[in-house]
């Protein structure tokens, strides 16, 4: 099953000087762009979305193979609804080319109190189908999209929305854009069946960005 590229961001890099390198990996648009401002299709939108807070992405950490999961608490997050909600679609911000074609799927997840004020991913509560992104236009910034049909979920509790590249993905080249408000305990990656907090595991400047349509 193909799904459309829903949005493609108006920063496009057109030579190889544009760009300067950070430490970690991270790069940037020397010319100081920014994204742009987040699209709201649904009642809700709740997970990684500091668009403004945008600093660069990673290119050297992508395996084709793992999971990226954000901690969202919806009412802290302006969801206001006491009879619940329900994720509708699942989003990932990333940096691709012509020759990347990704088999991915997006879950709900359960989050376990680990003490302290920090989640962690626990047991899947909802599993999207299957869909393949390829056929795009040129290297640039692309939000991913993925429709997903969760269970009526509590407002006041935790949860990870996570978004999942299967083994048959491939490409030469996709990059993880991060935002520069690094936080513990708040998305994690999993690509050996270990979650792994991006901050305190794996030192990443900055959280990147993955995000949920709720009604």
């Amino acid at each position: 099953m193909r799904i459309m590229i829903v949005a493609l961001t108006v920063l496009l890099l057109l030579a190889t000087g544009a760009l300067a390198a950070e430490e970690n990996g991270v790069f940037r648009p020397a010319d100081g762009s920014v994204l742009p401002a987040l699209r709201v299709d649904a009642d809700c939108t709740i997970g990684s979305t500091d668009f403004a807070g945008y600093q660069g992405w990673y290119d050297n950490f992508w395996s084709g193979n793992e999971t990226y999961a954000t901690l969202v608490q919806p009412t802290a997050e302006g969801c206001d609804c006491n009879i619940g909600f329900q994720v509708v679609a699942i989003h990932m911000l990333i940096k691709a080319n012509q020759f990347a074609s990704f088999d991915v799927r997006v879950l709900l997840y359960e989050a376990v109190d680990l003490g302290g004020g920090c989640y962690a991913p626990g047991g899947p509560l909802a599993t999207s189908s299957v869909y393949n992104f390829s056929g795009f236009p040129a290297e640039d910034f692309y939000d991913l999209e993925v429709p997903i049909w969760g269970p009526c979920a509590t407002v006041g509790d935790p949860y990870f929305v996570a978004f999942e590249y299967l083994p048959s993905s491939a490409g030469a080249f996709i990059g993880v854009p991060v935002d520069d408000s690094p936080r513990p305990c708040y998305g994690y990656d999993n690509r050996d069946g270990i979650w792994k907090d991006m901050v305190l595991d794996r030192a990443w400047v900055g959280d990147f960005y993955v995000w949920a349509d709720a009604d």
